[in-house]
């Protein structure tokens, strides 16, 4: 038998070294057993990737899916942002939608003039139509109606784009109009226009050609006329110019930038409805209260 001296240096030897020594054999034993990397898979993947992109390729030609979420983060407009008929005219009716039919020029740019009707074209029509009121959304009105508004689209703003379709199927788009070289504004007749009679059938929407967006020869041989837009349902009028607006471009500091539009605080339209149902004492006065709060809050 060894001496005390022996038998304590031999525990506190094994007791330091064999966690150590453990951990050295596992690591050891992975290193010889487990499979090395191959650098060939690694590169066949890689040109699996790549096999579709050649170098003559710009950037816009090819994008990941990572590249088109990055874009519509980024991008200042969105698509299919508004929709609804309206009646393009290039020049101002005073009647609105329901005043001198508008004229749609052809793609060879002559204008088809509104054929005359006869007597008997007027004595049918007058016997057969009964006064019927001309609109422009083939939801109100039947298909002879509608075929009769030659200047009527179906509008879409998408992607910083007026598209022009004939109806809501959206088969052919007939004409684009750009809102980057267009200033939109709301157009009564060149006179100032009162606020409670802003969105008024009689005015449109107005999208005119900026100064400047186009070189100067081809600027002096392509029309400035501007767009009028009409529509019948007023609500979607003011939704769709609220749109454009939002949907234009924003240059900081730029005089040219459209201006901001101004909105409802939620906060504040909460409060309102919360205090007029606040108490049965109110649903006598509940209308006069609204209108009291409208023009408060307008």
């Amino acid at each position: 038998m060894g001496s005390f001296s022996g038998y304590v240096f031999v525990y506190v030897l094994g007791g330091v070294t064999f966690i150590p020594v453990v951990l050295s054999l596992f690591i050891l034993h992975a290193y010889l057993t487990l499979p090395k990397q191959s650098k060939q898979g690694k590169h066949d993947e890689d040109s699996r990737v790549n096999s579709i992109q050649h170098p003559t390729d710009d950037q816009f030609s090819l994008k990941t899916g990572t590249d088109v979420l990055a874009e519509k983060f980024q991008r200042a407009h969105e698509s299919d942002v508004a929709a609804g008929y309206f009646a393009v005219c290039r020049e101002y009716v005073p009647g609105g939608v329901n005043g001198k039919p508008p004229e749609r020029t052809t793609p060879a740019g002559e204008v088809v003039a509104a054929e005359s009707p006869s007597v008997y074209q007027s004595m049918y029509r007058s016997i057969f139509d009964r006064k019927q009121a001309p609109t422009i959304d083939p939801a109100k009105g039947n298909v002879k109606n509608t075929r009769k508004a030659r200047n009527v689209f179906f509008v879409i703003l998408r992607h910083g784009h007026l598209m022009l379709y004939d109806d809501t199927e959206q088969i052919e788009v007939r004409y684009v109009i750009s809102l980057a070289h267009h200033d939109v504004s709301i157009y009564g007749g060149g006179d100032p226009i009162p606020e409670g009679e802003l969105w008024i059938k009689r005015n449109a929407i107005c999208l005119r050609r900026k100064p400047g967006s186009m070189p100067d020869a081809q600027e002096s041989r392509s029309s400035t006329l501007p767009f009028y837009l009409f529509s019948e349902n007023l609500s979607e009028k003011e939704d769709f110019y609220f749109a454009i607006l939002k949907n234009l471009e924003k240059i900081p500091d730029s005089p040219d930038s459209p201006p901001n539009p101004q909105h409802y605080d939620v906060k504040h339209i909460v409060t309102l409805i919360q205090r007029l149902h606040s108490s049965e004492e109110h649903l006598q006065t509940r209308w006069i209260n609204a209108l009291m709060g409208r023009l408060f809050l307008a």
